[in-house]
């Protein structure tokens, strides 16, 4: 059966095994046993014995048999009637009850001493194939969650019992960052981009307003969320340091609960949309607020000749930021656009189809804040193809997304904002020994460029790109190598730039000093 997962993970211990791999949906088979499993790892350089540990899940508990996994090893966690299936595979632990729900559910590994060592949350928000299975890309980092994990590219369709074969270091983590809030009657959950430390339940972490906090803990074992239980809701929280798994610091936030904003017309806009995404890609629409607003119960809706489709942004308090992207995948997002950031993965877009579509945004009362249009022409006319290149706006007017920016900007400003009047370009720095930067500012969003670099001979020894779609501003880089990859002497270079359009076509030549220690 075919699931679909959100997966948070929490890592208490180095000197304990994490889950590093599982198998919740192996039907239709690619290879692997048609059964379901788990993969644990002992990362440390001890061995463990497993005598008296347990296994939590969906109310059940299963207790391993006393074996132990070595520094380094791997073993497959299965039901014990299925070990023979695994034996080929590498060590197999044979439980007397195990099963991976489909459903929302956690699972906990306990030691002998009764203590949680490691715990994996999951629900149905994610959509996995069929007879692949979900691997850890990074244990460095067990805890961050779902953006380290992916789904196996074995063709077998995982790699039970053996190094993952998704493996990649991890880099460029974000601080901790609040997604959304629901006050309900007497309590309040709070939830994080990622699971957060234990330390996050301890009362000093949080100030209510002349109000007596009663209970703190995780909710439902979901560990990117903390429930606060009062006798009274106050009127303000403040969450001081608040810290991930990790141990990440972000800001200190203060949460109202009294005061929302209603919206004034312009101040809440559709601002960028992928509707024709690459392959194994996802649509996605990007939100702008220029006051804070609760999404909780806005809408989308798509109107496509005489049929219409409606979704929800939120099912609770969400804490709007001046740029907010909703997709279906946010991994995937991540993956083709590696700065995104403020993302929020919701189960379902309006589908948005690849020539047009009318989109309107609503209050939870129905009113329309914003009714856009878009179609495929809209794009900028010597693209080679629209697939994977965003729409953004532009006052009031629709503009590819700058190929520098790498064709979209969701969740952060749009490329297509212009700062400053004129048609500029400068280098930064002038004098460099690694790479310089060419950045630029432009009025015409409707700008190509021919892109060389060239020695002070006139000689060229570099090309970009033709055509290089401009956008309004943005930057492109050099790192002082000849079109062979070759390291050039130091000296003077030039960047020359034939900017062309309609009714315009001007050069501009940049200079550049390479100067190697």
């Amino acid at each position: 059966m075919k699931s679909t997962l959100l997966i948070l993970l929490t890592c208490f211990s180095t000197q304990a095994q994490i889950i590093t791999e599982f198998f919740p949906d192996p039907s239709p088979s690619k290879g692997l046993p048609n059964y379901e499993f788990l993969e644990i790892y002992n990362p440390t350089e001890f061995p463990i014995r497993l005598k008296g540990y347990t296994l939590l899940y969906a109310g059940s508990k299963a207790t391993f048999p006393d074996s132990t996994l070595l520094p380094k090893e791997y073993a497959v966690v299965c039901r014990y009637n299925r070990a023979n299936d695994f034996i080929p595979y590498g060590k197999v632990i044979a439980l007397s009850n195990f099963s991976l729900p489909n459903a929302s559910s956690s699972l906990h590994l306990i030691d002998s001493f009764g203590q949680e060592i490691f715990s994996l949350f999951y629900d149905e928000s994610w959509n996995i194939q069929g007879g692949i299975s979900m691997e850890m890309k990074d244990t460095e980092f067990a805890c961050l969650g779902r953006e380290n994990w992916t789904p196996s590219i074995h063709p077998l369709g995982g790699t039970p019992g053996k190094p993952n074969s998704v493996l990649e270091p991890i880099r460029n983590i974000e601080p901790p960052r609040l997604i959304s809030f629901d006050l309900l009657t007497d309590s309040l959950i709070v939830q994080f981009n990622r699971a957060m430390n234990a330390r996050m339940l301890n009362y000093e972490h949080y100030l209510a307003e002349n109000k007596e906090i009663k209970s703190i803990s995780f909710f439902e074992n979901n560990k990117s969320k903390i429930l606060l239980t009062f006798n009274t809701p106050p009127h303000h929280l403040y969450i001081f340091s608040p810290t991930d798994c990790l141990g990440g610091v972000g800001e200190d936030l203060t949460l109202d609960f009294v005061d929302t904003q209603t919206p004034e017309m312009g101040q809440i806009l559709i601002s960028e949309l992928l509707f024709d995404p690459p392959k194994d890609s996802f649509d996605y629409i990007e939100i702008q607020t220029s006051v804070p607003i609760n999404l909780k119960n806005w809408k989308l809706r798509r109107i496509f000749g005489q049929r219409s489709e409606e979704i929800s942004l939120a099912t609770q308090y969400l804490v709007s930021q001046p740029y907010q992207v909703f997709t279906t995948d946010t991994l995937s997002l991540k993956l083709q656009f590696p700065m995104a950031t403020n993302m929020i993965q919701v189960p379902k877009l309006p589908t948005l189809p690849q020539d047009s579509a009318t989109l309107l945004l609503l209050d939870p009362k129905g009113k329309v804040y914003d009714r856009i249009h878009y179609h495929t022409k809209m794009h900028a006319a010597l693209l080679d193809s629209p697939k994977g290149k965003a729409l953004e706006r532009m006052n009031n007017t629709w503009k590819t997304a700058s190929m520098d920016s790498g064709y979209g900007t969701p969740g952060y400003e749009n490329s297509q904002n212009v700062t400053e009047s004129g048609n500029s370009f400068r280098t930064e720095p002038e004098v460099f020994s690694d790479e310089v930067s060419l950045h630029y500012i432009l009025q015409n969003s409707e700008l190509y460029a021919r892109i060389m670099i060239i020695d002070r001979d006139g000689q060229v020894i570099f090309k970009y790109p033709t055509p290089y779609y401009l956008g309004t501003n943005g930057k492109i880089t050099w790192n002082g190598c000849d079109s062979r990859g070759q390291s050039l002497p130091n000296g003077l270079y030039i960047f020359r730039i034939q900017v062309y359009g309609k009714d315009l076509q001007q050069n501009y030549y940049v200079k550049c000093v390479l100067k190697r220690l």
